[in-house]
């Protein structure tokens, strides 16, 4: 059984996107966790669209770019492709289970064939969303979940799913979790157009999901 709030529920035949935190591709019991995980939605009728942090390829990028001052673009899009390498090594931990894929016409084949896509951002990014007015800037404030939420705004996903390796306290909002260094500063931002963020310590099988709030709730 995959813990959660008794009032989480997935929208029936509706879209969410997962992002499995990048650290967790060493983590020995990603495996079966992930495939119940991914059974699970499949059997509240979810569509499901994954993607992975850059992990460390990722880590070795900003690495350089600290000692070699890079230029901010060149770095950004290297960290992305790292994301694409990553979403390779999760295909393949996972075979057959995932199929990679850069485009979003590709979702569609591939959850009728029963499999989940795992997508590769860069071309996403560099073909659709450095045209819009709002794209997302070449900054190391922006990590592979803000990418996420981006994705999740242009596929209409009711919600955003972070698998984390740490708990988020109860009735935190997303700026508070971006000073608990849980997620990258620019999520709240983009993040306001996806419905729901929901946020799981993955590795502990007793951990409840979590909704981060868009905003810090009043009390009376």
């Amino acid at each position: 059984m995959i813990p959660r709030p008794e009032d989480w529920t997935l929208p029936s035949r509706g879209v969410i996107v997962i992002k499995l935190g990048g650290s967790m591709l060493l983590w020995p019991g990603l495996p079966d966790r992930l495939r119940r995980f991914l059974d699970w939605a499949r059997s509240e009728g979810a569509m499901t669209i994954l993607m992975t942090g850059g992990g460390e390829p990722a880590n070795f990028i900003r690495s350089m770019d600290e000692t070699h001052h890079l230029h901010r673009r060149i770095s950004h899009d290297m960290a992305v492709r790292a994301m694409d390498l990553t979403s390779h090594c999760l295909a393949a931990l996972m075979e057959p289970d995932l199929k990679v894929v850069d485009h979003f016409s590709e979702f569609a084949d591939i959850w009728n064939r029963g499999m989940t896509p795992v997508l590769a951002p860069f071309r996403f990014l560099t073909e659709v969303d450095m045209q819009q007015n709002n794209a997302l800037p070449p900054s190391w404030r922006v990590t592979s979940d803000s990418i996420a939420a981006r994705i999740a705004e242009f596929v209409k996903a009711h919600d955003l799913i972070l698998l984390k390796s740490r708990d988020v306290p109860p009735g935190t909002s997303i700026k508070e979790a971006v000073h608990l260094g849980l997620v990258d500063p620019m999520l709240p931002e983009i993040a306001a157009r996806v419905p729901r963020v929901i946020s799981l310590n993955f590795r502990d099988s007793t951990a409840i999901a979590r909704e981060l709030l868009h905003q810090k709730k009043r009390i009376d």
